[in-house]
């Protein structure tokens, strides 16, 4: 029988409040990747760039592309577009494509939707259906096409008006692509999470440095009074 049996007490101790700290879950908060948004999100309610189509009440095909270069290596959460819908079918088409001279490079993702009404807050908001990862210093493209035969839509100036990303216009269903003559982008934004080295960060970690050392402390004074006992 242990004459002493408090003396291991302190090191299993400190064995849990190890293993319990390296589980703690750490909240990784989103991170705005780029932004062509004012301040709060501000947009322009009653300008943008067409969507649509020849069949439209616009009776004039056009989509719009524009590129983003992340500055770290992100898992993407979501894309903000500013987009109204003005007439005819009500469906809207986005696509996430990596980039090769232009928005024609493999696809990464698609959004089909139908838009908020063209002149009221039409902020839209499309999560990937699977985890994306967006690679630092890469470029990506977010293409906007109509998705009806008479589809008319709008995208968003930002307010103030800013240009964020390169900008390419098409007039062929975005078969090809062209540098357009406009000198104000779409109002969008793309959200993600910025991916670490190691799964572990300084926090757990930290904290199991210090329930180490309180587990020693507490395993030195009870072996003291244990010897102290004893003798």
């Amino acid at each position: 029988m242990d004459s002493c049996p408090t003396l291991h007490l302190g090191l299993r101790r400190t064995m849990v409040l190890f293993l319990l700290s390296m589980s703690v879950p750490i909240a990784v908060p989103a991170n705005v990747i780029i932004s062509s948004f004012g301040p709060g999100t501000g947009y322009d309610l009653n300008g943008g760039l067409s969507i649509s189509t020849i069949g439209s009440a616009n009776s004039y095909e056009t989509a719009t592309a524009v590129s983003f270069t992340p500055s770290g290596t992100y898992t993407l959460s979501q894309i903000d577009l500013a987009l109204g819908y003005v007439s005819g079918t009500n469906s809207f088409v986005v696509k996430l494509v990596n980039d090769n001279s232009g928005p024609v490079g493999s696809l990464i993702e698609t959004w089909v939707f139908s838009a908020p009404t063209f002149l009221q807050a039409d902020l839209n908001a499309l999560a990937p259906v699977t985890s994306i990862v967006l690679n630092g210093g890469n470029s990506y493209w977010i293409v906007v096409l109509p998705g009806g035969s008479d589809t008319w839509g709008a995208w968003n100036h930002p307010s103030p008006d800013t240009f964020v990303g390169e900008l390419a216009g098409s007039r062929d269903g975005g078969s090809t692509w062209y540098p357009p003559v406009v000198g104000v982008g779409p109002a969008y934004d793309v959200v993600g999470n910025l991916t670490t080295p190691e799964p572990a960060s300084g926090v757990p970690v930290g904290v199991a440095l210090v329930a180490l050392a309180i587990g020693r402390r507490l395993w030195m004074r009870r072996s003291k009074a244990c010897n102290r006992f004893l003798a």
